[in-house]
């Protein structure tokens, strides 16, 4: 593959995406009103301002609370909606308009406002960090005592990022500088021989054979190793001994993943003694990380004692220019004021870099998202190997910004389940208009007759896991083959139909059922691992929002399908389920669709607040005790969306450990051939299965 060609490529792409992110936000924010905007959780409205304070890089934070007068004490009346924006999230902080704010006020407002990244969000409100240049702005904004708004904006410092990345590559391939693994990634020269490991011996005693073949296998391949692990495999443990061999053989490692929380869950796995520094938003970081995480160290370790100090001096300046009333600075003093803060913040950030190096510097392991493995405080940093955890989840151009000057590359993830999401992708499709080839081909794992001609990928989606795979086969992966998570007739149809028949249910879960949990009754619902629900003969229509009228503005937060009576019978089976014993906590409801989501919720979520509801691609990476699986689709057409998409299936019906639940109706799934309707024909075979009336739920 000509990398240049590529890195054209994955820039055209990107430009593409960015744009349909940035055009889908601002049409959100110029046509609905700020409360429709709330509620759907692109902004939160009614904030005062509340503190600043010193961060990582000498930025200043702004602490910005909820008008108790409107949301009451602590922000106990703060829609969950508001829980849209994030920590990582880019937003705008503008004075909030009325809401008979005309279009011209609009504009006016938003260019007095400022834009920051949010570090955290809570019951009080929201600390956001702000850029050097936009202090004026702040203290301007500040100054008039308005109300303000935050507002999600368009995120477009990941795609810079991966656009740096991406040129970088490709100025590389045109000086024709490629490094050894650069040239085995794209198929110019093979992967170098296996190599055996000399003396090794495992560290953790709990690793299952295929297990220990993969950290051979990762451990003596010089150049790029692929862990396949479908779910519940063991992927993490497997992770963690890779990664304690290669520090015991005296290599530093950088760990990244695409989500905060893969990269946690590796962090939380760590031994304490091992040295190790996590680099992230310490609001985004789970509790347990906190203390390895380096903003937290900056301030605790006993490198950091150089720093505190002028950080102090810092917060105090900025807590006089905070004041109201009589004792507010004005004038030449505010000026000085904000004089001395440059000046302080110009000390901090000499002596907070040599603290970042000196920590960073001598840890073993840096832990870091994908984005978060281009930061600064890693560019001048060495690391023997790159580890990418969830790669199957990324977007390769993601991958490229830890990869640059990386010599060996480790791999983790199972292409069998749901690529990255992609707006470009999902607007340029209908839900209908899929094609039964692109619904039910398996990505490849059979080398093409030319590696060398093997053409840059067409879309985002394709990963740099499933791309090496395509390029080399199975050769250069191996499968993680015992699973831990579900009982064996849960976990069948998918190993034979995707796995090659080749997973294995460990014996502690084989059998397992709800149950032999010790608070839960012996009940048919308790008593079996697959129950389906077939909805067919009409009672259980789906539900399609009807298009705008001629004339009329599309809703643009509109969801495209639900299904009322489906969602009474999971209320119902989850009645069934909470009245045997089982803990709401232990029981989540998923859907592909969105509608079907906010109908779940409003009809469960206040009496029983523990049951999590979400969608199938959200629930990712998850499982619980019992999953209730609400399929949507019901129609004469026999017309099943995206259902068709296997690996959207998989990742459904691989959550439930003990019991899965399907509602959905056998006879419109079965329409279409292929995965869907094979599985189908699984379920009526293997599943308890049940016809229940709407008489019956009511």
């Amino acid at each position: 593959m000509d990398i240049k060609h590529f890195s054209t490529t994955q820039l055209d792409l990107l430009a593409a995406e960015l744009a349909a992110d940035l055009t889908a936000t601002q049409e959100l924010l110029s046509t609905l009103p700020p409360p429709t905007l709330a509620k759907n959780g692109l902004a939160i409205l009614n904030l005062l301002p509340s503190s600043t304070r010193t961060g990582l890089g000498g930025k200043t934070i702004l602490d910005l609370d909820y008008d108790s007068a409107v949301y009451g004490p602590k922000g106990a009346e703060v829609p969950t909606s508001s829980s849209g924006i994030r920590s990582g999230d880019i937003v705008r902080i503008e004075q909030q308009p009325a809401g008979s704010a005309t279009k011209w006020v609009k504009t006016e407002l938003k260019k007095g406002g400022v834009e920051g990244v949010v570090q955290r969000v809570n019951e009080k409100g929201i600390s956001i960090v702000l850029g050097e240049s936009d202090e004026e702005a702040v203290d301007k904004l500040l100054a008039e005592g308005k109300k303000l708004w935050v507002v999600k904006a368009g995120n477009e410092v990941v795609f810079r990022k991966m656009e740096l990345a991406m040129r970088r590559l490709g100025e590389i391939a045109e000086a024709g500088q490629e490094s050894r693994l650069m040239r085995v990634l794209f198929g110019h020269d093979a992967p170098s021989a296996v190599q055996e490991v000399e003396g090794l011996q495992f560290l953790d005693d709990g690793l299952n054979e295929s297990q220990r073949e993969a950290v051979r296998f990762a451990l003596g391949s010089p150049d790029v190793a692929l862990i396949h692990g479908p779910p519940g495999t063991g992927k993490t443990q497997t992770f963690i001994e890779v990664i304690r061999q290669l520090t015991g053989q005296g290599k530093r490692v950088l760990v990244c993943g695409p989500s905060n929380i893969s990269v946690d869950n590796i962090v939380l796995r760590l031994p304490p003694s091992l040295p190790a520094v996590r680099i992230g938003h310490p609001a985004r970081l789970l509790p347990n990380v906190l203390a390895r995480s380096l903003e937290v160290l900056t301030r605790t370790s006993e490198e950091a004692q150089i720093v505190n100090d002028v950080r102090k001096e810092v917060d105090e300046k900025l807590g006089q220019l905070m004041m109201k009333g009589k004792g507010r600075l004005k004038g030449s003093a505010r000026k000085e004021g904000w004089r001395d803060v440059r000046e302080l913040r110009k000390e901090f950030r000499v002596r907070e870099a040599k603290c970042v190096t000196d920590l960073v510097g001598r840890a073993k392991v840096v832990l870091a998202t994908l984005h978060g493995g281009g930061a600064r405080q890693l560019r001048d940093q060495k690391f023997d190997v790159v580890i990418i955890d969830e790669a199957s989840q990324a977007l390769e151009a993601q991958c490229w910004i830890p990869l640059m000057n990386a010599s060996k590359l480790i791999l983790a993830g199972d292409h069998l389940q749901l690529p990255p999401t992609v707006k470009t992708e999902t607007n340029s499709r209908s839900d209908k208009s899929k094609s039964k080839s692109a619904k039910d081909t398996k990505p490849p794992e059979a080398p093409p007759a030319s590696t060398s001609k093997y053409p840059p990928p067409t879309t985002l989606s394709t990963t740099l896991f499933s791309r090496l795979l395509a390029i080399y086969g199975p050769s250069i992966k191996r499968l993680l083959n015992t699973q831990y998570r579900m009982h064996t007739q849960i976990m069948t149809y998918p190993s034979v139909s995707l796995y090659n028949n080749e997973l294995i249910a460990a014996p502690s879960v084989a059998t397992h059922l709800l149950k032999d949990l010790p608070h839960v009754e012996d009940t048919d619902d308790t008593s079996v691992p697959l129950i389906f629900y077939d909805t067919q003969g009409g009672d259980y229509p789906e539900s399609t929002d009807a298009p705008a009228a001629p004339g009329k503005k599309v809703n643009l937060l509109a969801e495209s399908t639900s299904n009322p009576n489906e969602a009474l019978l999971c209320a119902h089976h989850l009645r069934l389920l909470l009245d045997a014993g089982v803990k709401e906590e232990e029981i989540a409801i998923i859907t592909p669709y969105s509608a079907q989501v906010s109908l779940l919720t409003n009809l469960i979520r206040s009496q029983h607040p523990a049951v999590e509801i979400g969608t199938v691609d959200g629930f990712q990476g998850r499982e619980k005790e019992v999953v209730i699986l609400s399929l949507v689709r019901s129609n004469d057409k026999g017309e099943i969306g995206f259902l068709g998409e296997k690996r959207r299936l998989n990742v459904a019906v691989t959550r439930a450990r003990r019991c899965l639940v399907v509602i959905g109706d056998g006879e419109t799934l079965s329409r279409e051939k292929g995965w869907v309707k094979d599985w189908v024909a699984f379920m009526e075979e293997n599943a308890e299965v049940r016809f229940t009336g709407l008489d019956e739920i009511q």
